[in-house]
Protein backbone atom coordinates (compact mmCIF):
# COMPACT_ATOMS: atom_id res chain seq x y z
CA UNK A 1 0.00 0.00 0.00
CA UNK A 2 2.75 2.44 0.93
CA UNK A 3 4.35 1.88 -2.75
CA UNK A 4 1.13 2.18 -4.86
CA UNK A 5 0.99 5.86 -2.21
CA UNK A 6 4.54 7.06 -3.16
CA UNK A 7 4.02 5.68 -7.31
CA UNK A 8 0.79 7.98 -7.42
CA UNK A 9 2.55 11.08 -5.36
CA UNK A 10 5.76 10.95 -7.72
CA UNK A 11 3.68 10.57 -11.00
CA UNK A 12 1.07 13.65 -10.05
CA UNK A 13 4.33 15.45 -9.17
CA UNK A 14 6.02 14.62 -12.24
CA UNK A 15 3.30 15.60 -14.47
CA UNK A 16 2.62 18.74 -12.75
CA UNK A 17 6.31 19.59 -12.61
CA UNK A 18 6.77 18.98 -16.72
CA UNK A 19 4.25 21.05 -17.50
CA UNK A 20 5.55 23.70 -15.46
CA UNK A 21 9.18 23.10 -16.89
CA UNK A 22 7.90 22.92 -20.49
CA UNK A 23 5.84 26.16 -19.76
CA UNK A 24 9.45 27.71 -18.52
CA UNK A 25 11.17 28.25 -22.03
CA UNK A 26 12.16 31.62 -22.94
CA UNK A 27 10.23 33.03 -25.79
CA UNK A 28 11.34 35.82 -28.42
CA UNK A 29 9.92 39.04 -28.25
CA UNK A 30 6.42 39.10 -29.98
CA UNK A 31 6.50 35.67 -29.58
CA UNK A 32 3.70 32.87 -27.86
CA UNK A 33 5.07 29.74 -25.80
CA UNK A 34 2.29 27.76 -27.91
CA UNK A 35 2.76 23.99 -25.99
CA UNK A 36 0.74 24.61 -22.61
CA UNK A 37 -1.35 27.42 -22.97
CA UNK A 38 -1.05 29.51 -19.58
CA UNK A 39 -4.43 29.16 -19.00
CA UNK A 40 -4.99 25.78 -18.60
CA UNK A 41 -4.54 24.07 -15.19
CA UNK A 42 -3.62 21.11 -14.04
CA UNK A 43 -4.29 19.28 -10.98
CA UNK A 44 -3.18 16.16 -9.63
CA UNK A 45 -4.40 14.67 -6.09
CA UNK A 46 -3.41 11.42 -4.16
CA UNK A 47 -4.68 10.61 -0.37
CA UNK A 48 -6.17 8.26 2.02
CA UNK A 49 -9.79 6.85 1.49
CA UNK A 50 -12.19 5.27 3.91
CA UNK A 51 -15.14 3.54 2.72
CA UNK A 52 -18.79 3.22 4.67
CA UNK A 53 -20.74 0.95 3.16
CA UNK A 54 -24.58 1.49 3.13
CA UNK A 55 -27.56 -1.11 3.23
CA UNK A 56 -26.38 -4.84 2.52
CA UNK A 57 -22.95 -4.22 1.70
CA UNK A 58 -22.11 -2.59 5.21
CA UNK A 59 -23.29 -5.94 6.91
CA UNK A 60 -20.33 -7.42 4.72
CA UNK A 61 -17.18 -5.20 3.76
CA UNK A 62 -15.28 -4.84 7.09
CA UNK A 63 -11.60 -3.38 6.65
CA UNK A 64 -13.07 -0.40 4.07
CA UNK A 65 -9.40 1.38 3.87
CA UNK A 66 -7.72 2.45 0.76
CA UNK A 67 -5.67 5.37 -1.53
CA UNK A 68 -7.26 7.80 -4.38
CA UNK A 69 -5.62 9.39 -6.88
CA UNK A 70 -6.86 11.47 -9.86
CA UNK A 71 -5.71 14.32 -12.17
CA UNK A 72 -8.62 16.96 -13.53
CA UNK A 73 -7.64 19.80 -16.14
CA UNK A 74 -9.77 22.98 -17.23
CA UNK A 75 -9.54 26.16 -18.47
CA UNK A 76 -7.79 28.78 -16.02
CA UNK A 77 -10.83 30.90 -14.59
CA UNK A 78 -13.98 28.61 -15.91
CA UNK A 79 -15.27 26.73 -13.19
CA UNK A 80 -15.94 23.52 -15.27
CA UNK A 81 -13.39 20.92 -15.52
CA UNK A 82 -12.71 17.10 -16.45
CA UNK A 83 -10.52 14.38 -14.97
CA UNK A 84 -10.01 10.51 -14.62
CA UNK A 85 -8.72 9.33 -11.36
CA UNK A 86 -8.78 5.82 -9.22
CA UNK A 87 -9.74 4.10 -6.06
CA UNK A 88 -8.59 0.94 -4.28
CA UNK A 89 -9.87 0.11 -0.72
CA UNK A 90 -9.34 -3.44 1.19
CA UNK A 91 -12.30 -4.74 1.92
CA UNK A 92 -11.16 -7.32 4.50
CA UNK A 93 -7.76 -9.24 5.09
CA UNK A 94 -6.68 -12.57 7.00
CA UNK A 95 -2.95 -13.48 7.49
CA UNK A 96 -2.09 -16.48 9.49
CA UNK A 97 1.06 -18.11 9.79
CA UNK A 98 1.19 -21.73 9.85
CA UNK A 99 3.59 -24.99 10.02
CA UNK A 100 4.05 -27.66 7.76
CA UNK A 101 6.28 -30.75 7.66
CA UNK A 102 8.08 -31.57 4.54
CA UNK A 103 10.50 -34.25 4.50
CA UNK A 104 10.51 -34.40 8.50
CA UNK A 105 11.88 -30.50 8.41
CA UNK A 106 9.29 -28.00 9.98
CA UNK A 107 8.84 -24.79 8.06
CA UNK A 108 6.79 -22.02 8.59
CA UNK A 109 4.65 -20.41 5.62
CA UNK A 110 2.43 -17.31 6.00
CA UNK A 111 -0.90 -17.44 4.19
CA UNK A 112 -2.43 -13.99 3.89
CA UNK A 113 -6.15 -13.85 1.93
CA UNK A 114 -7.51 -10.06 1.01
CA UNK A 115 -10.06 -8.76 -0.55
CA UNK A 116 -10.52 -5.72 -2.01
CA UNK A 117 -12.08 -3.26 -5.01
CA UNK A 118 -10.30 -0.96 -7.55
CA UNK A 119 -12.02 1.68 -9.30
CA UNK A 120 -11.60 4.19 -12.43
CA UNK A 121 -13.86 6.60 -12.98
CA UNK A 122 -14.11 9.60 -15.21
CA UNK A 123 -15.45 12.89 -13.28
CA UNK A 124 -17.09 16.05 -13.96
CA UNK A 125 -16.01 19.22 -11.15
CA UNK A 126 -17.55 22.70 -10.76
CA UNK A 127 -15.13 24.71 -8.77
CA UNK A 128 -15.98 28.67 -8.79
CA UNK A 129 -13.47 30.67 -8.27
CA UNK A 130 -13.45 32.44 -4.75
CA UNK A 131 -10.93 35.23 -3.10
CA UNK A 132 -10.33 32.84 -0.10
CA UNK A 133 -8.03 30.13 1.18
CA UNK A 134 -10.85 27.69 1.23
CA UNK A 135 -12.00 26.81 -2.08
CA UNK A 136 -15.37 24.42 -2.27
CA UNK A 137 -16.26 21.73 -5.15
CA UNK A 138 -18.71 19.36 -6.29
CA UNK A 139 -18.02 16.43 -8.47
CA UNK A 140 -20.10 13.74 -10.27
CA UNK A 141 -18.34 10.43 -11.38
CA UNK A 142 -18.88 7.76 -13.35
CA UNK A 143 -16.99 4.42 -12.21
CA UNK A 144 -16.02 0.56 -13.08
CA UNK A 145 -15.28 -0.81 -9.98
CA UNK A 146 -13.23 -4.25 -10.03
CA UNK A 147 -14.10 -6.87 -6.90
CA UNK A 148 -11.33 -9.32 -6.23
CA UNK A 149 -9.96 -11.90 -3.53
CA UNK A 150 -6.61 -13.56 -3.94
CA UNK A 151 -4.36 -15.56 -1.67
CA UNK A 152 -0.54 -15.33 -1.00
CA UNK A 153 2.01 -18.06 0.50
CA UNK A 154 4.84 -17.05 1.76
CA UNK A 155 7.47 -18.89 3.01
CA UNK A 156 9.14 -16.94 6.20
CA UNK A 157 11.68 -19.58 7.89
CA UNK A 158 11.86 -22.64 10.31
CA UNK A 159 9.96 -22.84 13.56
CA UNK A 160 12.14 -21.56 16.70
CA UNK A 161 15.16 -20.13 14.49
CA UNK A 162 16.43 -17.25 15.36
CA UNK A 163 18.40 -16.09 12.52
CA UNK A 164 16.13 -14.66 10.24
CA UNK A 165 16.64 -11.52 7.70
CA UNK A 166 14.61 -8.62 7.67
CA UNK A 167 11.75 -9.10 4.73
CA UNK A 168 13.86 -11.91 3.30
CA UNK A 169 10.68 -13.94 2.37
CA UNK A 170 10.02 -15.97 -0.69
CA UNK A 171 6.52 -15.94 -2.37
CA UNK A 172 5.90 -19.99 -3.28
CA UNK A 173 2.31 -19.45 -4.91
CA UNK A 174 -0.41 -16.85 -5.50
CA UNK A 175 -3.95 -17.86 -6.63
CA UNK A 176 -6.95 -15.53 -7.30
CA UNK A 177 -10.08 -17.26 -5.93
CA UNK A 178 -12.96 -14.58 -7.38
CA UNK A 179 -13.13 -11.50 -9.77
CA UNK A 180 -15.93 -9.37 -10.61
CA UNK A 181 -16.67 -6.13 -12.32
CA UNK A 182 -19.90 -3.66 -12.34
CA UNK A 183 -20.51 -0.16 -13.05
CA UNK A 184 -21.05 2.65 -10.21
CA UNK A 185 -21.95 6.59 -10.05
CA UNK A 186 -21.10 8.80 -7.42
CA UNK A 187 -21.88 13.01 -6.04
CA UNK A 188 -19.11 14.71 -3.98
CA UNK A 189 -18.78 17.86 -2.10
CA UNK A 190 -15.32 18.82 -1.23
CA UNK A 191 -13.05 21.45 -0.76
CA UNK A 192 -9.31 22.81 -0.72
CA UNK A 193 -7.19 24.43 1.52
CA UNK A 194 -4.45 26.55 -0.13
CA UNK A 195 -0.90 25.33 1.89
CA UNK A 196 1.05 27.18 -0.42
CA UNK A 197 0.14 29.49 -3.62
CA UNK A 198 2.71 29.77 -6.42
CA UNK A 199 3.78 33.33 -6.92
CA UNK A 200 5.23 32.52 -10.88
CA UNK A 201 3.52 31.04 -13.23
CA UNK A 202 6.20 28.34 -13.62
CA UNK A 203 5.40 26.94 -9.75
CA UNK A 204 2.78 24.66 -8.25
CA UNK A 205 0.32 24.97 -5.94
CA UNK A 206 -0.14 22.71 -2.67
CA UNK A 207 -3.37 22.46 -1.22
CA UNK A 208 -4.93 20.39 1.65
CA UNK A 209 -8.20 18.39 -0.27
CA UNK A 210 -10.94 16.87 1.79
CA UNK A 211 -14.06 15.18 -0.35
CA UNK A 212 -17.29 13.30 1.08
CA UNK A 213 -19.49 11.40 -1.32
CA UNK A 214 -22.18 9.06 -2.12
CA UNK A 215 -21.62 6.07 -4.76
CA UNK A 216 -24.00 4.06 -6.26
CA UNK A 217 -23.99 0.93 -9.05
CA UNK A 218 -24.72 -2.15 -9.81
CA UNK A 219 -24.58 -5.63 -7.93
CA UNK A 220 -21.47 -7.71 -8.01
CA UNK A 221 -19.97 -10.82 -6.40
CA UNK A 222 -17.33 -10.52 -3.84
CA UNK A 223 -15.48 -12.68 -0.81
CA UNK A 224 -14.94 -11.57 2.74
CA UNK A 225 -14.32 -13.21 5.83
CA UNK A 226 -17.12 -14.81 8.10
CA UNK A 227 -17.07 -14.46 11.50
CA UNK A 228 -18.48 -17.85 12.27
CA UNK A 229 -15.58 -19.42 10.48
CA UNK A 230 -12.58 -17.63 12.25
CA UNK A 231 -11.34 -20.80 13.79
CA UNK A 232 -10.17 -21.95 10.43
CA UNK A 233 -6.80 -22.57 10.15
CA UNK A 234 -6.39 -21.30 6.40
CA UNK A 235 -7.34 -17.87 5.81
CA UNK A 236 -9.53 -18.72 2.82
CA UNK A 237 -11.53 -21.25 4.02
CA UNK A 238 -13.06 -18.72 6.61
CA UNK A 239 -13.98 -16.43 3.75
CA UNK A 240 -17.47 -16.67 2.29
CA UNK A 241 -18.36 -15.37 -1.25
CA UNK A 242 -21.37 -12.68 -1.10
CA UNK A 243 -23.52 -10.58 -3.85
CA UNK A 244 -25.15 -7.19 -2.87
CA UNK A 245 -24.89 -3.59 -4.35
CA UNK A 246 -22.35 -0.90 -3.54
CA UNK A 247 -23.93 1.51 -2.43
CA UNK A 248 -21.18 3.73 -0.04
CA UNK A 249 -20.20 6.78 1.29
CA UNK A 250 -16.82 7.81 0.30
CA UNK A 251 -14.43 10.29 2.81
CA UNK A 252 -11.03 11.06 1.01
CA UNK A 253 -8.47 13.20 2.75
CA UNK A 254 -5.58 13.74 0.47
CA UNK A 255 -3.25 16.86 -1.23
CA UNK A 256 -3.44 18.28 -4.54
CA UNK A 257 -0.71 19.40 -6.66
CA UNK A 258 -2.09 22.41 -8.79
CA UNK A 259 -0.22 24.03 -11.50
Amino acid sequence: MIRVVSLVILLNFIVCFSFAQINDYPEEEGTVNTWIPVTVIIEGSVGWSHLIPQGTFNRHANWRQGVYGDVFVGKRDFPVRGGIGFNTIILDRKTNTITEVYNSIAEDYRHGTTSFLLSGYIGARYQPEVDFFIRPFVETRFSLHRFSTRTVIDFVGFPNDDFEEEDDFDRVARDRHIKDNTYGYGFFLGSQIMLYEREYEDEISFLLDFRIGYNGGGKVNYMVEDKSLAHELFPVDSFTERRSGIDHISIQLGVTFSY
